[in-house]
């Protein structure tokens, strides 16, 4: 499986899929929808601090996933793409899980 081509690729997510939609639905359920119901009935304000507040820990983890995987051979410039793909990844996640959220209430 370490071999990095595509067979390892498809083995990969055949073993560990159950585990990955797992511990998705439980911090959905368990973490997500709790704040989510907290952040509904707050003032404007309190929801700007909590858009504010998700963008902040978006950043810490794209920063903290690129720092990991980085290649220090190839520079910095790659490590910025890194955080910018990463970063982009998450913000286009967490907008589709609000809208849906938004939709379901």
């Amino acid at each position: 499986m370490g071999e990095g081509n595509l067979v390892a690729f498809m083995a990969y997510y055949r073993y560990l899929l159950p585990l990955l939609f797992t511990v998705s639905v439980l911090t959905q359920l368990l973490i997500i929808i709790p704040i989510w119901n907290n952040v509904k009935d707050k003032t404007t304000t309190g929801k700007v601090w909590a858009s504010v507040s998700l963008l902040v820990v978006c950043l810490l983890f794209a920063a903290g996933m690129s720092y990991a995987i980085w290649d220090k051979s190839e520079g910095i410039h790659h490590l910025l793409k890194l955080f910018t793909f990463m970063t982009a990844v998450q913000l286009a996640y967490w907008m589709i899980n609000l809208f849906i959220l938004r939709l379901l209430n």
